[in-house]
């Protein structure tokens, strides 16, 4: 099975992906890949990476992959934009890059984990961005000018 990272958790030597070719992202669709089954340093992997997974099991703690392959990384290109729209109670944010691309971006893919709660229409971000079968996706996202202050009660 062709997969994408989702969640990694380097620092206990495993991490959670799904199918690329999946049309939903569900939480019983994540499968758990451990280090001793990779044939890499999970300390190398980034979320969005492409990995293949020779095998999933059915386990009682849910699916569990096995010998794991690193493809790729992803092709990431550099932007910096300004953002559009602001979603925070779902956790993201369009953000209209330099080039006119329109970029959306996710809590979890911020640096800091408090830079998303700072997000208003107009804030200057800067970060990487992913092709993906539905748009762009803005990665390793930081805040590059704070323009704006968010509104007090919003």
């Amino acid at each position: 099975m062709r997969a994408t990272v989702t969640n990694l958790h380097p620092h206990y030597s495993y991490f959670f992906a799904r199918d690329i070719d999946a049309k939903r992202v569900l939480s019983s669709e994540h499968v758990f890949c451990d280090r001793r089954e990779c044939d890499f340093e999970i300390a190398t992997l980034r979320r969005h990476d492409v990995v293949d997974i020779g095998r999933v099991e059915e386990h009682h703690k849910g699916r569990r992959g096995y010998d794991v392959t690193f493809v790729r990384h992803p092709d990431r290109d550099p932007f910096i934009g300004r953002v559009t729209d602001v979603h925070p109670a779902r956790g993201f944010a369009f953000v209209k890059a330099t080039d006119g691309a329109q970029v959306i971006v996710i809590a979890s893919d911020f640096l800091e984990p408090t830079a998303f709660d700072s997000l208003c229409v107009g804030t200057w971000l800067s970060g990487e961005r992913i092709v993906t079968p539905r748009g762009y996706l803005g990665t390793a996202m930081a805040l590059t000018r704070p323009d704006c202050i968010p509104e007090i009660g919003r």
